[in-house]
C-alpha cells in the first residue's frame, strides 16, 4: 500500500495487481459501502485493484510474498524491481536469497526496502544492497498515504529514466 501510494503521490495511476483476487475479495468484504467497481476494476477506500493489466494503469504493484525461484524471472523482467524485506534472523535469508537471484537475472535498477529494521541492521545489511535501498518508516494505518518522502526520493531516481 505504501508503494501504491508512493507512485500515485510521483504522478503515476498505479494499481495493486491481485492475479487471484484473494486480497481483493477479502478487502470487499471488508469494506463494501466504500468500494467500487470501475471499467473491471476496484476502488476500494481510494486504493485501485485490477486482476489484470489495464489502459486505466501506468504501473503496478504486485505483492509476490516470498520470492519462489520461479516468480524470479518475470520479476526480473519488470522495469523496476523493488524487493521488500525483513533483517530479523528468520527473514534475512529470504532477503538475501532474493536480492542474489534478483540482482544476477536483471540488469535494470533494483531497490530494496528493508522493514522494521532498527540502526544496527540496517547498518549491516545495507552495505550489501547497492546504492538504492532504505528502511521503510512505520505506518500504522495502511489506507493512509501518510509522508511520502522516504518513497518519492528512493524511486525518483529510478524512475526518470524509465518515465524519459
Amino acid at each position: 500500500f505504501a508503494l501504491y501510494h508512493a507512485l500515485q503521490s510521483l504522478g503515476l495511476k498505479p494499481a495493486i495487481l491481485d492475479t487471484e483476487g484473494v486480497r481483493t475479495t477479502e478487502l470487499l468484504g471488508l469494506y463494501p459501502e466504500e468500494a467500487a467497481t470501475v471499467d473491471g476494476y476496484h476502488v476500494i477506500r481510494g486504493v485501485s485493484f485490477t486482476p489484470a493489466r489495464c489502459p486505466a494503469f501506468n504501473v503496478y504493484v504486485e505483492d509476490l510474498g516470498v520470492l519462489k525461484p520461479e516468480l524470479t524471472e518475470p520479476m526480473a523482467a519488470a522495469a523496476l524491481v523493488i524487493l521488500v524485506g525483513g533483517t530479523k534472523p528468520w527473514e534475512l535469508p529470504r532477503l538475501a536469497e532474493s536480492f542474489a537471484r534478483v540482482y544476477h537475472m536483471t540488469a535494470r535498477e533494483r531497490a530494496v526496502i528493508l522493514t522494521l529494521a532498527s540502526q544496527e541492521e540496517q547498518e549491516s545489511v545495507g552495505k550489501y544492497l547497492g546504492d538504492h535501498w532504505g528502511c521503510a518508516p512505520v505506518r500504522c494505518d495502511l489506507w493512509d498515504a501518510g509522508d511520502q518522502e522516504f518513497y518519492r526520493s528512493l524511486l525518483r531516481p529510478l524512475l526518470v529514466p524509465l518515465c524519459s
